[in-house]
């Protein structure tokens, strides 16, 4: 019976997916995550939230008259033992306005909310780009129950007031996350929360740190810790604040316990990642570094074919010629990482990202505090603050940013 299933669940797909990306242990689809948060319990089933996370430069846009879309269509198949319990299948389309964007590789997430009969299941997820004829499958197990009180933790950036998705290794370019739980029926007492963070650092090597459950530390690799008692209610859901440190961390874990439920998150970020510099990369943004420090030096290293450049790049930043790592500054390796910044974001057809408008800006003052985008009926125009009220503003000019004031 189960490989009759699976051979009329084979025929189905074949017949749709001219191209399939996939093999038995899933090895070349790791790039999608995917993940639930339950919800609420009653009557012996589970409403919960099934998350999905792909990669934005995975996926294949094509320009229409606003921008750039890419539409795909979602299949999930719920098997128990050898019998299919429940399918769901929905269309989405990824929207993006300019073309840098499609290119990112920011996680594309698309969720779904879904109710099921106690149990454990066999999923399986198929990602179909029709048009393009891609399809990604990709396979896992979940277990619901009852025995829970509140969801999982989920973890969230608040812009102008509505809550989204952020996935775990954005958090360090934002000021503030917020913790998203949902108490089992609405329970209005939560005076017995405790919810508890530490932001850590530990000197460790880890196997997909990026997809790490848990991690041992100690009393002395933790940085900051605090606990929560703020919250924000909003439509039966409830967000708790935590301040991103300024000081230099890899970890971070969050502790919720409220009725003698435990739900934890573990946050592993590879910081440490050795880098692998190519000087050549920072030829030309090394002039804008001069030309706002030591004019004299800007017009002589100007002089300098390429190699010599490089010379006077090393020399500039007291880097040595065995390109040891350890020999390389802070500074350095700050403005290393703006230019690959840069040249991922803001990159528009044959120009590289530092050798655009916002790429020189971002190179010089690093990230801004907050990005506006504005639309006039003269254009659309994205508005960069810093924290000192500096503000510099951009105008789209065919699909690429022009600064046009600063103050």
């Amino acid at each position: 019976m189960k490989n009759n299933i699976f051979l009329i669940f084979f025929f189905f797909f074949s017949c749709f997916s001219p191209q399939i990306e996939t093999n038995e242990t899933n090895q070349i689809n790791d790039f999608i995550s995917v993940d639930l948060v339950e919800l609420s319990s009653k009557d012996e089933t589970v409403q919960f939230e099934f998350f999905i996370k792909i990669p934005t430069n995975k996926l294949v846009f094509n320009k229409n008259l606003e921008g750039f879309i890419s539409s795909l269509s979602i299949n999930l198949i719920f098997i128990e033992d050898t019998s299919v319990i429940l399918t769901e299948s929905w269309s989405e389309e990824i929207f993006k306005n300019y073309f840098e964007e499609t290119k990112s590789s920011d996680d594309i997430i698309i969720n779904k909310i879904i109710t099921l009969p106690l149990g454990e299941y066999d999923i399986t997820l198929i990602l179909n780009d029709y048009e393009n004829h891609i399809s990604w499958l990709k396979n896992t197990q979940i277990e619901l129950n009852n025995n829970f009180y509140m969801s999982n933790i989920s973890l969230f950036e608040k812009n102008n007031k509505e809550y989204k998705n952020i996935i775990d290794s954005k958090i360090i370019d934002i000021d503030s996350i917020w913790v998203q739980l949902k108490f089992n029926n609405v329970i209005d007492d939560r005076s017995d929360l405790v919810l508890n963070y530490d932001f850590f650092y530990i000197n460790k090597e880890y196997v997909n740190t990026s997809r790490a459950t848990s991690v041992e530390y100690s009393e002395n690799d933790i940085i900051y810790k605090n606990s929560l008692t703020e919250e924000v209610a909003k439509n039966g859901t409830y967000y708790y604040p935590i301040k991103i440190v300024d000081d230099f961390f890899n970890g971070l874990k969050i502790e919720a316990i409220y009725k003698n439920n435990i739900k934890d998150k573990f946050i592993i970020l590879e910081r440490d990642k050795e880098i692998s510099y190519d000087f050549n990369k920072v030829v030309g943004p090394m002039q804008y570094i001069l030309e706002n420090s030591d004019f004299k030096r800007y017009r002589e290293y100007n002089k300098l074919n390429e190699s010599q450049k490089i010379e006077f790049i090393k020399n500039y930043w007291s880097i040595n010629n065995t390109n040891n790592n350890e020999s390389i500054g802070e500074l350095f390796k700050e403005f290393y990482m703006r230019v690959e910044f840069t040249n991922l974001n803001f990159k528009y057809l044959s120009k590289e990202g530092w050798d655009t408008d916002r790429g020189k800006i971002y190179i010089i003052y690093g990230k801004p505090f907050s990005v506006n985008n504005e639309y006039t009926s003269e254009g659309e125009y994205q508005i960069w603050t810093y924290k000192n009220n500096q503000q510099f503003i951009f105008v789209n000019r065919y699909g690429t940013y022009v600064l046009t004031n600063y103050n």
